[in-house]
């Protein structure tokens, strides 16, 4: 670390790893609004998309929206299209770009958000030591577990929080159909998790599907 002399992008790379979505996420969108130049319109999805002519110099697309309890929308004129809809892939979906998949490779993902992990949870076998003695906490980057057919990960968060999930190939596995009982089947295997209880749950979330291939990425339109 000393031998970078950016010191920002040291501690960027090696000092701030872990971040909490939905906190960040929150921060940000506070702080588009403070750009005059750009319009957040953060309780409104997107309906519709019309594409403009690229073969002419004034023809933008058109994306039309409303509000998620359908009360308020409207239209917005654009010369570029960008889609972060995430899983909805919304211009995939709508312009006929998504490729299936059919290699019989079939990922699941599941994964929670736990209270009450604290340092007394992650003793010296969580420790990493150097050839030269240096000794590193695993537990303070993002630690992954490797088995047949699976990877789980374990992210430690802000106040005593910790994000947990595995991801799994579904045909290759034998484990309950149910994602939520699939993920505690697989984090029992591991005896050093046994602090992981349900009763700590924040959050869970599950998507039986999460693998999907387009055959666009920049279009010319």
């Amino acid at each position: 670390k000393d031998a970078i002399e950016d010191k920002k992008f040291q501690r960027t790379m090696f000092g701030d790893c872990q971040i909490v979505r939905p906190e960040i996420e929150a921060v940000l969108r506070d702080r588009l609004k403070q750009f005059e130049k750009i319009t957040l319109i953060d309780r409104g999805l997107v309906r519709d998309v019309g594409l403009g002519n690229t073969h002419e110099e004034d023809s933008d697309h058109i994306v039309t929206w409303r509000s998620k309890d359908d009360t308020i929308g409207g239209t917005v004129r654009a010369r570029w299209l960008i889609d972060c809809s995430g899983r909805a892939r919304l211009l995939v979906k709508r312009f006929g770009h998504d490729i299936p998949l059919a290699d019989d490779f079939s990922t699941s993902s599941v994964w929670g958000q736990f209270s009450g992990c604290t340092d007394a949870f992650f003793d010296e076998r969580w420790n990493f030591e150097f050839p030269d003695g240096y000794v590193v906490r695993r537990d303070l980057d993002t630690v992954h577990l490797w088995g047949d057919g699976y990877w789980v990960w374990l992210i430690r968060l802000a106040r005593d929080r910790i994000s947990v999930g595995v991801s799994m190939h579904r045909t290759r596995i034998d484990l309950d159909r149910n994602l939520r009982n699939a993920f505690w089947q697989i984090i029992r295997r591991y005896p050093m998790l046994d602090w992981l209880q349900q009763e700590n749950v924040l959050d869970f979330q599950a998507y039986r599907d999460v693998q999907y291939v387009s055959d666009t990425y920049v279009s010319p339109d």
